[in-house]
């Protein structure tokens, strides 16, 4: 990101330095001027910080183990204080669509954020929930024109239109799932249970 929008001011919040040392040594990972890390809980970062931000991404889940505390409403919330007014929240989510941990996050969104909606990245178990805090319509054919408009600004190794087709809008999507709160999150339970496409 920092290759792509040199300009860009980002924050980086990581809970376990050995992450940040490894980046360095071993990733090619080399903090510039415009950047900050802080090496703690993302949603004790937010918490406590006063900052507000145009984007904020949250890749905290991966395959093996999502940290329950930053799936609840109540994180979600603490995240849309901290997003400027035309602010978007994209989250890195893996596993399949069909599990009852997909459907409890998609109807905690709906229960924080007026719209969401779903980039698919098409070639792995994973996807992105989008969701900008002013409410405003991302309608499919408008977001692949803007899309299209911007790759060639950018060296991108890929095309972001062809992720831009997978747009779903997922406010009004029905669904028959818990919402995740502080007090009851069962994440790797509700992983491991499949229910049909709704």
């Amino acid at each position: 990101m920092a290759k792509i929008l040199p300009q860009a001011k980002i924050d980086i919040v990581e809970i376990d330095p050995d992450v940040v040392t490894v980046a360095k040594q071993f990733f090619f990972f080399h903090p510039t001027a415009n950047m900050r890390i802080f090496e703690q809980d993302g949603r004790q970062y937010l918490r406590r910080c006063e900052d507000i931000y145009d984007f904020i991404f949250l890749d905290a889940y991966n395959d093996n183990a999502i940290p329950f505390h930053l799936t609840t409403k109540e994180f979600f919330e603490i995240v849309k204080k901290r997003l400027a007014p035309d602010g978007v929240m994209a989250s890195n989510v893996w596993g399949p669509r069909n599990d009852e941990f997909y459907l409890s996050e998609v109807k905690t969104y709906q229960q924080v954020f007026s719209r969401i909606y779903m980039i698919d990245s098409i070639k792995s178990n994973n996807y992105l929930l989008v969701v900008p805090a002013d409410g405003r319509d991302m309608a499919s054919a408008e977001f692949a024109k803007r899309v299209e408009a911007l790759q060639p600004h950018y060296a991108l190794p890929f095309s972001l239109a062809e992720f831009a087709l997978t747009l779903e809008d997922l406010t009004a999507m029905k669904v028959d799932a818990d919402v995740l709160s502080d007090d009851y999150a069962p994440v790797e339970i509700l992983r491991s249970r499949k229910v049909p496409a709704q």
